[in-house]
């Protein structure tokens, strides 16, 4: 098992990397975009060069808080701890609130898997319209997070050959 996949079925460990990120400083290296169509579809990309960061142990985290913020609206000005939580409190906001509920922990876990490009450009149309967005280079793994049995809601981490992309797709019909 290698440190990403110790992150998605550690909660601890993905608390304490996921804990840590402050959004003010990286909001100018990540790439996002959002997409709907009708509103019963949308897709969604958040990215990250492989020449900012390193690995996809650091990638994922800091792509899911960004993914956060932007989900509900938050400032990527000031970290949310330092709005009205101390540290220690926004560690047990991220392990009981924010982590289970978008990346559907069962179990203390995230599921995931380890899918192939076939698999994965099995898309919605909306999420077509985002993909030459997102996916620019060759692609190396991809990995279904989640709730990976789900035929309406369908996140990915994504490594290409030059960036690590979160991308996620959704319709409600």
């Amino acid at each position: 098992m290698d440190k990403f996949e110790k992150m998605l079925v550690d909660l601890d460990y993905l608390t304490e990397k996921g804990s840590k990120i402050e959004p003010e400083y990286y909001q100018d290296i990540i790439e996002s975009y959002q997409v709907s169509a009708s509103g019963e579809q949308g897709a969604y990309y958040a990215m990250v060069s492989k020449k900012e960061i390193s690995s996809l142990e650091e990638a994922f985290p800091l792509l899911f808080i960004h993914s956060l913020y932007e989900s509900e609206e938050w400032s990527m000005d000031n970290s949310m701890w330092k709005e009205g939580f101390n540290s220690q409190e926004w560690k047990e906001l991220l392990k009981k609130n924010w982590f289970p509920e978008y990346l559907n922990i069962k179990n203390g876990a995230v599921a995931y898997k380890y899918i192939s490009e076939e698999v994965f450009y099995n898309w919605f149309p909306v999420a077509e319209k985002i993909a030459s967005l997102a996916i620019r280079s060759n692609i190396v793994k991809i990995i279904r997070y989640g709730d990976i049995d789900s035929y309406f809601d369908y996140k990915y981490i994504v490594e290409t050959a030059a960036d690590y992309v979160l991308f996620h797709y959704w319709t409600t019909g």
